[in-house]
């Protein structure tokens, strides 16, 4: 079967127990694959199941002959598939049915759980961890309406406060604010609309980059434009799944860019290419018209082509000097790669622009208080003046009394149960001068809590708390709760260190007899440039020095180590040196090299370079260290930005 005249031919699809096969409708196909059958079961053992076995033919097939068939093969005749990896793939544009399904799983399985039984902060973890990754499959290739995807959100919500069918609970709170991101105030959630979206995206981008899979093959076929690289068409005839994920396709384009390798994947035109503003004799067409024998930019041509500003930019951006092939990166995050949870956050952040950062600042800190889940919830709550006290319920015309259920007869509003009221008072008068200022937070989320726990008590179970039992509440959770964490902490440290010291030592004996080299730069303000170099100590003790790099300030940090670590292997490969220990001060630039990570910017280039170069070693690593002697960078003080080799040799 082809789905375009370009596109390959596809006979099956398996994945774990289930299977598709297309064939021709003929009795000789037909037995074949019966003997298929018979033969894969008396050799495995396992046995097809043909009453979960259906058959679907074309239309211009006739219905005697449909008949004889599904006899020979033993197997009922279908207009429409069921399930395929449990989601239907077989319906009608207007179908419903997929919505129907993620709808009647999420009300499964919140049926299936006692939410009475949990904590906000529990449902808060289920929601997370569960309720949004059990719709994945289907919300890959199924765009939501908004309808839809408030329908969805609505159970979460309901879940969240406390509702079920028996009884409607408050909710005090808005599900756009709960959706934020913690940092912001919010919880985190995510959105269903908006999740929805950055799976279609995800699948885009796999189809864009991950060329030699099945789904990109086919896709690129029948929806690829030749013009470009990442053009994509959208006709009215394309199926629903592609109309679904060609929706979301901005998510991805704009905000993706080029790492330049040898440039002939690149067109001048391209939107994610800056556009030539003059015209020249012999026109280029491709980036690699731009890039001369030697791997580096024709500069004379890049100014003719572009205004001074373009051109600057274009000659700042790395070239691979391994013919390393172009390379599509997303500039979303640090690696470059799409992911779902970023592409969540460019969809959101528009919302979020307009909130003042400031603002919520001290959210980030916030959550990371040792304290148990619960009683951060409750300062989540207790900071959005949204507690179920008896002012926010009178507000949603619940039918109550609304007095103080601590006796002093006032209107019980979140300021009056936790600072005017005369027990309240009386709390925070003793138990206010054993307060430890350096966990002045804990001392009182640890009281509010108290104080709501024992108000709680009084109003449900009618117990009479005085004061004194309030306070003495506070210590005993305080101290459960800080040994409890003290105890952790401690058994955590000792773990890692001995695992760090063990780690450490066994690196070190491999790179012994390595030769070790120190890469280190120093910013030199006054003449706005940044001095970078490499060198290794003789036995001796004499310093060589290897490459020395003077680059302008304004460069990246990261791109200009990237680039002296480059140089300084192509030196010791030129010079025969098999066994190199690199040591530099940047941390995260040392996990990076060692865990081959993605750079997701321009200096992705330089960083493959560097992995494609570190294979003719025989040992090659990063490590990381707090000081290293900047001494040897003397001699670059009054020197040009460029690259100083040693001619001398290593």
């Amino acid at each position: 079967m082809k789905v375009s005249r370009q596109s390959p031919r596809i006979n099956h699809l398996f994945f774990a127990d289930d299977s598709m096969l297309f064939f021709k409708a003929d009795i000789e196909s037909c037995i074949s694959v019966s003997n298929i059958w018979r033969d894969f079961g008396s050799y495995s053992g396992l046995i097809m199941n043909l009453d979960k076995t259906e058959i679907k033919f074309s239309p211009n097939t006739p219905r005697r002959f449909q008949k004889l068939l599904s006899e020979t093969l033993q197997c009922r005749v279908t207009d429409k598939f069921s399930k395929y990896l449990g989601a239907k793939i077989d319906n009608s544009a207007h179908d419903k049915v997929q919505f129907q399904m993620i709808y009647a799983n999420l009300q499964e399985k919140l049926q299936s759980w006692k939410g009475k039984l949990l904590s906000k902060a529990g449902r808060l973890t289920l929601i997370k961890s569960v309720l949004t990754s059990m719709s994945l499959c289907h919300l890959n290739y199924y765009k939501l309406t908004k309808a839809e995807a408030m329908k969805c959100d609505s159970i979460l919500a309901h879940f969240f406060w406390g509702s079920d069918r028996q009884r409607n609970k408050p909710h005090m709170l808005n599900w756009e604010a709960i959706c934020k991101p913690m940092n912001l105030g919010g919880l985190g959630v995510k959105s269903f609309s908006e999740f929805n979206q950055a799976l279609l995206a995800k699948q885009f981008w796999r189809i864009l980059v991950h060329q030699n899979t099945l789904l990109s093959v086919i896709m690129k076929a029948k929806y690829a434009t030749s013009e470009s690289p990442v053009g994509f068409k959208c006709p009215r005839t394309a199926s629903k799944q592609w109309k679904d994920i060609f929706s979301a396709k901005d998510v991805v384009l704009n905000h993706i860019k080029w790492q330049v390798g040898t440039g002939h994947s690149i067109p001048l035109n391209s939107a994610h290419w800056p556009t030539p503003t003059n015209n020249v004799e012999n026109q280029p067409n491709r980036v690699s018209d731009l890039i001369d024998t030697t791997c580096r930019w024709n500069r004379e041509l890049v100014c003719q082509l572009y205004d001074a500003e373009t051109a600057g930019m274009i000659l700042k951006t790395p070239i691979s000097i391994t013919q390393g092939e172009d390379k599509l990166y997303w500039n979303g995050n640090n690696e470059g790669i799409f992911k779902v949870k970023d592409g969540y956050k460019k969809l959101t952040e528009s919302r979020q622009l307009s909130l003042n950062r400031n603002q919520f600042k001290p959210w980030k800190d916030y959550w990371k208080i040792n304290l148990p889940a619960k009683v951060l919830m409750f300062g989540w709550k207790l900071c959005h003046d949204r507690l179920p006290i008896a002012e926010n319920l009178l507000k949603k015309n619940y039918n109550i009394e609304g007095n103080c259920v601590f006796g002093c007869e006032l209107k019980e509003t979140q300021n009056h149960l936790f600072m005017d009221c005369p027990a309240a008072k009386a709390v925070w008068s003793i138990w206010v001068d054993e307060f430890d200022k350096k966990d002045l937070l804990i001392h009182i989320l640890v009281t509010c809590w108290s104080i709501y726990k024992s108000r709680n008590e009084i109003l449900f179970q009618q117990k009479s708390i005085l004061p004194d039992h309030i306070i003495s509440l506070c210590k005993e959770v305080q101290m459960v709760w800080k040994l409890g964490v003290c105890k952790d902490d401690i058994r955590d440290m000792v773990c890692n260190r001995k695992f760090r010291d063990h780690y450490t030592q066994a690196r070190e004996s491999q790179h012994a007899d390595s030769l070790r080299v120190y890469i280190v730069y120093q910013n030199d303000r006054r003449g706005k440039k940044r001095i970078w170099g490499s060198y290794y100590n003789t036995p001796n003790g004499h310093c060589v020095s290897i490459v020395g790099m003077v680059a302008p300030s304004e460069e990246q940090l990261q791109g200009t180590m990237l680039k002296g670590i480059r140089e300084t292997l192509q030196m010791l490969r030129n010079y025969q040196r098999s066994h190199v220990a690199i040591f530099m001060e940047n941390k995260n630039l040392t996990s990076k090299m060692n865990n081959h990570a993605e750079f997701g910017n321009c200096w992705g280039t330089i960083a493959r370079d560097i992995d494609t170069m570190r294979l003719d070693f025989a040992y090659f690593e990063c490590f990381f260290m707090d000081y290293i002697d900047k001494t040897p960078l003397n001699y670059l003080r009054g020197a040009q930005v460029g690259i100083y080799y040693n001619l001398q040799g290593l």
